[in-house]
């Protein structure tokens, strides 16, 4: 039970990581682009 706890505790931080990363590295990319600037 608690193995299986801390694997979902790991498995859902990693996830929740790997969602906000993507976000982070698309607004990035997007704040990068020059189109995107003038439009804004």
């Amino acid at each position: 039970m608690l193995a299986n706890h801390s694997f979902c505790t790991t498995y859902l931080s990693g996830v929740v990581t790997y969602l906000v990363g993507g976000y982070h590295a698309s607004v990035d990319a997007l704040a990068a682009h020059p189109t995107s600037r003038a439009g804004s």
